[in-house]
């Protein structure tokens, strides 16, 4: 998952993101591998309710 992921492989970013999402042991393991390639990348979040 990891190479589809950096070469911009669209199911893998979708998969990637459902288990960041889910929390599932594999984003941790993803999120490792990945990390030190993100370069400047930032991680927000937003709370609260659409619209």
């Amino acid at each position: 998952m990891v190479e589809g992921l950096l070469q911009g492989d669209r199911r893998a970013i979708a998969r990637a993101i459902s288990h960041v999402e889910n929390d599932t042991p594999v984003s941790t393991d993803l999120l490792k591998k990945i990390y030190g390639r993100t370069g400047k990348a930032y991680r927000i979040g937003i709370t609260g309710p659409p619209g």
